[in-house]
């Protein structure tokens, strides 16, 4: 992983990468899938 990235989001089953930030811009990536709750499989940080 970049070290400009920082995980915001694991799957909680398999740690996973559900979503990242970059540290100094406001720029942000999830994975989503309509199927799958959050609550259920996320671990945010």
């Amino acid at each position: 992983m970049y070290s400009e990235l920082i995980v915001t989001a694991v799957s909680e089953d398999d740690g996973e990468v559900m979503a990242i930030q970059h540290r100094d811009y406001p720029i942000f990536g999830v994975q989503f899938h309509q199927r799958v709750s959050a609550r259920q499989w996320v671990r945010r940080y």
